[in-house]
């Protein structure tokens, strides 16, 4: 681990925070997560986009963590019109009676939600427990998705220093 920032990559925080964000976000990664649930009561494409605001959440969190503010709200913006970019267009049937709204209005509502609660694994899992009506409080298959997640952006944002 790098304690001093040596010889770590600069990268515009709008760049971090729009392609960690895209990648923590892969619709077929955050499929497969939804895979590893042992039950849940909603459809496959409202589980897949709960998992995927839950994560962007956490990747949001994770990326702006202990940055001065200025980079992390720059950072978080660029995540927060990746999010809009990817919803914007993607309505089904399915989504837009579940969440009453557009996907591109609704995004945004959910991530901030998860938002209330990314450092703690166990919580975020809970509450996307509750949103997905996913039994056991709260889900060790949830809890592990964040974990994984939280490894992954951790070990890539180490080799950057945002700029």
């Amino acid at each position: 681990m790098n304690l001093f920032g040596l010889g770590k990559k600069p990268v515009s925080a709008e760049l971090a925070g729009r392609n960690l964000t895209a990648l923590m976000i892969d619709a077929d990664d955050c499929w497969r997560d939804v895979c590893a649930l042992r039950a849940y009561k909603t459809t496959g494409p409202i589980a897949t986009c709960e998992v995927a605001f839950a994560r962007a959440a956490l990747t949001k969190w994770l990326l702006c963590d202990g940055i001065p503010e200025p980079i992390a709200d720059r950072a978080s913006r660029a995540a927060d019109n990746l999010i809009l970019e990817s919803f914007s267009g993607e309505d089904t049937d399915e989504t837009l009676k579940f969440y009453d709204k557009a996907l591109s209005s609704a995004a945004p509502e959910r991530v901030a939600m998860y938002s209330r609660m990314p450092w703690y694994h166990a919580d975020l899992a809970s509450r996307l427990g509750v949103e997905l009506g996913v039994p056991g409080i709260p889900s060790v298959e949830a809890v592990f998705i964040f974990e994984q997640v939280d490894v992954r952006v951790r070990r890539l944002t180490s080799k950057m220093k945002l700029i």
